[in-house]
């Protein structure tokens, strides 16, 4: 019994170690194996622009194209296409139900039969009909003559007298004229309110902003903190140095049109010479506006480096000394 359970034991410890293994040399692979790129950017009656990104011998690959204003990216892994921004979506099918057919209902074939018959069996009803229909008009007749009588009273009461009404007139749109006079001396004394509480309110954000400016001065005027400021970021143009091309080929002719603006850019492309070497070519035209450009970089990036950056950074006694300094500031502004 003590053998098996030794067995199983051993077992399951093959079993951890394998696990452990396959993730030491996955964390392995994820710092040293190296994400490379490159871009090929190619500018004359059109702009073109291509990048591609891998890791892994392509086992991730990602690709970006910039042709005639249009982008497309496309990423693959283990080299299945998982995201293609220009793929057509695949339409759902939707299934349709069949529509039960209903029977029409209509109204008017329903057989009056039965109300003829009953008017036939009742000879009385017509007489009665004819009475109403006699009773009826004359009610009408006489809501006729009360309504005229009514209509020729209300026209005698408006018959006023004009000099009445053209006063009334007059004194309306005296009425309209100061309402609109009252309204325009109302929005002018509103505007003056709210002018003055807007002034009021940059003189506050003056004087608090003078306030924040005194207590960030002394931030940055103190020792400890300038080193780590200088610290942090020597370190950032460290990683960015790191992360940038290792290789640069191109070729570039521009021009504004005008001699002397012409020279000046020549003269600030110059002064990069010392980054970019003799593998890029360049042609001034002094002569005719023109910008054509043919551009290939390259680089990789290694996380491990990052990290090692990174650690540095966080170790440094002055950094997290600017941290600290960096949080209570932001408390007190």
């Amino acid at each position: 019994m003590l053998h098996i359970l030794l067995v199983i034991l051993k077992i399951l410890g093959i079993i951890l170690a394998c696990l452990l293994g396959l993730l030491l040399l996955l964390v392995l692979i994820v710092l040293f194996v190296p994400i490379r790129y490159r871009v090929d950017a190619k500018k004359r009656e059109e702009t073109i622009i291509k990048m591609r990104v891998s890791w892994l011998a392509r086992l991730v690959f990602v690709r970006v194209w910039f042709i005639n204003k249009q982008l497309h990216i496309k990423l693959r892994i283990f080299g299945f296409t998982l995201w293609d921004n220009l793929r057509p979506k695949k339409e759902k099918k939707v299934k349709h139900k069949k529509s039960s057919k209903k029977k029409s209902h209509n109204p008017k074939s329903e057989s009056v039969e039965p109300d003829i018959k009953s008017m036939e069996d009742s000879p009385s009803t017509v007489d009665e009909i004819q009475e109403d229909t006699k009773e009826e008009q004359k009610k009408n007749i006489e809501l006729h003559k009360c309504t005229k009588e009514e209509e020729s009273a209300n026209g005698d009461e408006e018959d006023t007298d004009p000099v009445e009404e053209q006063a009334e007139k007059e004194a309306g749109k005296l009425e309209k004229f100061t309402n609109k006079i009252k309204g325009i001396f109302h929005k002018i004394s509103k505007l003056g309110t709210t002018i003055k509480n807007k002034i009021h309110k940059v003189l506050d954000l003056i004087k608090k902003l003078c306030e924040k400016k005194n207590l960030v001065s002394v931030f940055l005027n103190e020792e400890m903190n300038k080193t780590g400021i200088k610290f942090a970021l020597g370190q950032l143009l460290e990683v960015l140095k790191y992360c940038g091309p290792q290789k640069i080929e191109g070729e570039l002719k521009f021009g504004t049109g005008d001699p002397e603006s012409t020279g000046k850019l020549l003269g600030a492309v110059a002064f990069l010479y010392g980054y970019y070497g003799k593998s890029v070519t360049i042609e001034p035209d002094f002569e005719n506006k023109v910008f054509e450009a043919k551009v290939m970089v390259k680089g990789r990036i290694r996380f491990i480096r990052l990290l090692i950056i990174g650690i540095k950074v966080i170790r440094d006694k002055n950094f997290k000394k600017l941290v600290k300094n960096a949080r209570q500031l932001k408390e007190e502004l």
